[in-house]
């Protein structure tokens, strides 16, 4: 209810999942230095990593610093105003009592820094980035839906922005960490064309919304998608069959 007065976040296993192999990845027990979610839009993707990740490591490390990229100039806002504002909830205060703050002089709506030395900065997936490093990236849908189909939009994104760019952006390329997070969307969208040079760097929970036995997960955390039925759903509780027969 911090982050959406009002609405409750639904205890999912997806939810669970996902919140797992992040902390894994970022307390460095993960195996891996870069893990990607593939999962359907709506599933709370977003929330748990471009919000409460970020949140949750400043409890522990209010020194690390994050640039968190999204496709869409609003959602990349939109997730940098849901983080502030659950770091300066009175019940994050409360809960964890940190011994820092947000500094003054560095605070708005898309980049602000701990009195402890970290930041959060937030762009759009193509911008440019020379010049700023971080302990971890991430990406949350770089593609929009209504792109996906042009060849010359998706080597935008794959190749003049992350392969060329921003994949490099970290402050220590041995120990630093990524995370890309989003719906797939085409064969060589941005997790298509990752995977298909670099798969045995990443860490990937892939939770399709209609479940396939053929392509169940397994992960080095021991997790296995629980799902038993042919085309069992993902997240009934928000996407029943009613609604993705829509």
């Amino acid at each position: 209810t911090v982050l959406e007065p009002g609405v409750k976040l639904i205890d999912n296993f997806h939810i669970t999942a996902i919140c797992n192999h992040v902390q894994a990845l970022l307390e460095g027990k993960l195996g891996k230095q870069n893990l990607m979610v593939c999962v359907p839009p709506g599933t709370a993707k977003s929330r748990c990593i471009a919000v409460c990740m970020i949140a949750w490591q400043w409890i522990r490390r209010p020194d690390w610093k994050f640039i968190a990229a999204s496709g869409n100039p609003r959602v990349a806002t939109r997730d940098s105003l849901l983080c502030r504002t659950l770091i300066e909830s009175s019940w994050y205060r409360q809960t964890f009592a940190p011994n820092w703050a947000l500094r003054d002089d560095e605070n708005t709506k898309l980049m602000y820094s701990t009195t402890a030395g970290g930041f959060r900065m937030a762009l759009s997936a193509g911008s440019k980035v020379i010049g700023a490093r971080a302990n971890t990236l991430v990406i949350d849908d770089p593609l929009d839906p209504a792109d996906c189909y042009s060849q010359t939009i998706r080597e935008g994104v794959n190749i003049d922005w992350y392969d060329l760019s921003f994949a490099n952006r970290l402050n220590d390329m041995q120990r630093g960490t990524r995370v890309i997070v989003g719906t797939r969307l085409h064969c060589d969208d941005l997790p298509g064309h990752v995977l298909s040079r670099e798969a045995k760097d990443w860490e990937l929970l892939s939770l399709p919304m209609e479940f396939i036995e053929a392509q169940r997960t397994h992960t080095r955390l021991g997790f296995v998608d629980p799902r038993v039925t042919e085309g069992e759903l993902l997240f009934p509780a928000r996407f029943p069959e009613a609604v993705l027969a829509q």
